[in-house]
């Protein structure tokens, strides 16, 4: 069972050095490290270069624009493991992530794809590296609304779950001959919506998608460069996240659940991103701040749900 490494970097150049540093230590090593770098970024090719003979079988590309789909996509065309793992650059996963995954494969033939937990250090919110663990992890609810928690570990681990989180995620190739990630996602950046459209394709497909404790990335979140900050709530960054959300939401719910997802958002929402109901809750402590948030949330993932 070859596996393959696939990472798009961009600018992150105190990250890829430790990262690839992670993957030199990793217990057994990969067969392939495809390497993506972002346009313009000669300093992160200097740097990846230089682990040529470090590492077996290092490719780097380049992708033209800065695009996290279309940086994977390009990974994808280079790939040529029978497990393909993906991981970011400001990630570095532990010694026996690599060992952890194909122990999982080899166990069993439906499992599509394997995945696991990212400990968060983020210096601006140290609880979430030390957040309890979830009941559930990574599933669509009744209405559609899909449960993270990936972070935090998961109370029934090994578990078969819905969708895994980017950052630590991998899937077998030949559950999925000539897959690419969907370009429709709007892009600038890190796109929302990579892995949701990975593992939905896994499991239309029959295969099933495990999150396991023991599979282990610790998840540094630096800053993006490509100006799609993590804590832009109402700018074109959330704006890209909603209607991606919205898109995916149609392209991947059942028929009959989408009327519930739709009355989801836009009654009940989230304090960030309220609907309706939400927001005649918050009017009182928000003032009239909370409507610019209702329209906004509304407006980006009906976008969305109309342009699939």
């Amino acid at each position: 069972m070859k596996c393959s490494l696939l990472v798009p970097t961009y600018k992150r150049h105190v990250d890829i050095v430790r990262l690839l540093d992670a993957i030199k230590n990793q217990t057994i090593q990969f067969d392939q490290v495809v390497i993506v770098v972002g346009p313009n970024d000669i300093e992160s090719t200097i740097i990846v270069e230089k682990y040529v003979n470090v590492l077996k079988n290092l490719q780097i590309l380049e992708s033209p624009k800065p695009s996290f789909v279309v940086a994977l996509n390009i990974g994808l065309n280079a790939v040529t493991g029978d497990i393909v793992c993906f991981t970011d650059d400001d990630a570095a996963p532990v010694a026996n992530w690599l060992e952890s995954i194909k122990s999982f494969y080899a166990k069993d033939d439906m499992l599509g794809a394997v995945g696991g937990r990212d400990i968060i250090i983020d210096p601006t919110c140290p609880e979430l590296g030390n957040s309890p663990m979830a009941d559930t992890v990574g599933c669509f609810n009744f209405f559609g609304n899909l449960a993270g928690n990936h972070h935090r570990g998961c109370l029934r681990s090994p578990c078969l779950i819905h969708v895994l989180k980017g950052v630590n995620m991998s899937f077998r190739r030949s559950c999925l001959k000539n897959f690419k990630f969907d370009e429709k996602l709007v892009y600038y950046g890190a796109e929302v919506g990579t892995e949701i459209d990975l593992c939905c394709s896994i499991r239309r497909g029959g295969f099933n998608v495990l999150y396991s404790n023991e599979i282990v990335v610790i998840h540094h979140t630096s800053h993006r460069p490509a100006g799609d900050g993590r804590r832009d709530l109402y700018g074109d960054a959330a704006a890209r996240r909603l209607w991606n959300l919205g898109y995916l939401a149609r392209k991947w719910l059942p028929a009959w659940q989408l009327p519930l997802y739709f009355a989801y958002f836009s009654l009940r929402g989230a304090r960030v991103y309220p609907g309706v109901l939400m927001a005649i809750i918050l009017l009182p402590i928000l003032g009239p701040k909370v409507i610019p948030r209702l329209r906004f949330s509304l407006k980006y993932q009906i976008m969305g749900l109309l342009k699939a």
